[in-house]
């Protein structure tokens, strides 16, 4: 071919310069078929006059442009930014360029269509997506198609909650959380129940939009059998904060053990006064699960109490030792003068009651309770002789707090120097309840164990993976890793497999035997345990 002359190039560009101010595409198209001829210097100069010319005749060529002579365009940045900025101000070009069926890269025409929340682009969006395969470009299409937020979509976004490509149906859970609507909504709803991975990324979307819907479907998953649903409900009410409080305070008065349990850990977590009187209320009336009553104080624990903090008290004399550790622990973060009368007048009373109080006091290492009662000679005498069977930290803990606090005479008898202390087997325990890993380290140290602990999963893998104990404990219900995971993945670690494992949880009736076996666990240790029920657990393993 017969290259270009300085001549023919200045025809070329008075051609185009009349093109534009005609703005007649169809014989400015003709005159960018020499533009592959042309060198650097002179496309630029071409290109030039294309992007200073009315949108009209700047956006249809520079789309010819995208998908004539892609190279070219791929090597001159300015086109892409003009052709981002004119869609931006003159967004009525964008039907245009969707429907120009040879351009077959429509990224930024359908990118600017969503960012600016274009909503006449919903029908020619839909149609493409209707015809289009490219599991990228669908993904544009279903992206735009949920930031414009249009109902009109909801319908064709739906179609692909079930597609193959699970891709497809994140982008389309996605699309549909965008858009919010009743119908949105109800569509999501409906694809739960098949899919943790699907289900869990719809319980985030309803987490997002936390209208009541949303919140009641949450709700619906706090006793789900999967624990990465449930425990994400739990968090995604949590973060719902105070609109959630009302649908969770209901749960109260359901018959489900469980139910009740997670939906106190929730309002404990979100610390709402709302939540105290109905708490007050389920412990007034005589809760026989034990699980229930544990909760209810760790979770009055974490809510603002005024005066009528008294209720704490009456926990003090649980028939289960984990409640009244939680209650102890509930007593000290509200402690006030009132309740250090009670207190006083509860250890002062029958030896088996004040007995009951102090074991409580010490175990749960409430340091405010224990020091108002520090003066008093029999507390003295009855915490000496309770804390004399508990673990060694117990006891340097409440040494080192006496001698701070001058009462060296009290520490001494507490910590005596001239103690020695024989090696034991280690026991592992995994809870991500902080206080039911106190109460394991003080039944445990009674029993002659020495127990190593940790409230995440994870980090407890890290360390069998180095490290060697004689025995396992761990929870059912925990984030991230629950308890027959972890119990599986330890067993995959080649010097821990004949490691016995116990598993905690007051859910038997829900695990097969067979589901126990499969995972390597040993034995099932039920909430609310004893020391008497845990040693018996412990002989049959060790």
């Amino acid at each position: 071919m017969k290259p270009l002359t300085d001549h023919d190039f200045d025809e070329m560009l008075r051609e185009l310069k009349q093109n534009a101010l005609e703005k007649d595409i169809i014989k400015a198209k003709f005159v960018l078929s020499f533009l592959e001829q042309l060198d650097h210097k002179r496309i630029n100069r071409m290109l030039f006059e294309i992007c200073r010319s009315e949108p009209d005749f700047s956006i249809p060529l520079l789309g010819f442009i995208s998908y004539t002579y892609p190279s070219i365009y791929a090597s001159f940045p300015i086109l892409e930014e003009t052709l981002i900025g004119g869609l931006q101000e003159y967004p009525e070009h964008i039907i245009g360029l969707l429907n120009d069926e040879k351009m077959l890269d429509k990224t930024i025409p359908v990118y600017i269509a969503g960012e600016i929340k274009y909503e006449p682009a919903v029908s020619a969006l839909i149609d493409l997506l209707n015809k289009d395969r490219s599991i990228q470009q669908i993904e544009q299409y279903l992206d735009a198609l949920g930031k414009i937020g249009s109902e009109k979509a909801v319908n064709t976004i739906c179609e692909f909650l079930y597609a193959p490509n699970k891709d497809l149906v994140f982008e389309s859970i996605k699309a549909l959380g965008w858009i919010r609507s009743e119908t949105a909504l109800i569509r999501l709803s409906h694809r739960l129940n098949d899919d943790p991975e699907i289900d869990l990324a719809i319980l985030k979307t309803f987490a997002m939009i936390q209208n009541e819907f949303c919140i009641s479907k949450l709700n619906q998953y706090i006793i789900s059998k999967n624990p990465s649903l449930r425990n994400y409900a739990k968090q995604g009410l949590i973060k719902c904060g105070k609109k959630s409080i009302p649908i969770v305070i209901k749960n109260l008065t359901q018959q489900d053990p469980d139910l009740i349990i997670h939906s106190l850990n929730i309002l404990g977590q979100i610390g709402d006064s709302n939540a105290i009187a109905p708490i007050r209320n389920l412990l007034g009336i005589n809760i026989t699960d034990p699980n229930i009553r544990f909760a209810a104080y760790e979770a009055l624990a974490n809510l603002p109490l005024d005066k009528g903090a008294y209720i704490l008290a009456s926990g003090l004399t649980d028939l289960e030792e984990q409640v009244r550790i939680a209650a102890a622990k509930a007593i000290n973060r509200h402690y006030s003068p009132i309740l250090a009368n009670g207190i006083k007048n509860m250890i002062n009373g029958s030896r088996e009651e004040a007995v009951t109080v102090i074991q409580a006091i010490c175990l749960a290492q409430v340091d405010d309770i224990f020091l108002s009662l520090a003066d008093d000679l029999n507390f003295q005498k009855m915490a000496v002789s309770i804390l004399s069977k508990t673990h060694i930290d117990v006891r340097t803990h409440f040494a080192h707090l006496l001698y701070k606090k001058n009462f060296h005479d009290f520490a001494n008898q507490v910590f005596p120097q001239d103690e020695t202390f024989k090696p034991r087997q280690i026991i592992c325990v995994v809870d991500d309840s902080s206080m039911i890993l106190r109460i394991f380290k003080n039944m445990l140290h009674a029993l002659n164990y020495d127990t190593i602990l940790f409230e995440s999963p994870v980090s407890a893998l890290e360390w069998l993976q180095k490290e060697k104990a004689d025995l396992l404990i761990t929870d059912l219900n925990m984030p991230d890793i629950d308890g027959m995971d972890l119990s599986r993945q330890v067993k995959q670690i080649a010097h821990l497999q004949q490691m016995p494992i116990i598993l905690v949880t007051s859910q038997a009736e829900k695990i097969q035997p067979t589901e126990l076996a499969e995972v390597g666990i040993n034995e099932m240790l039920l909430k609310p345990f004893r020391p008497d029920t845990l040693k018996q657990t412990l002989n049959k393993v060790i």
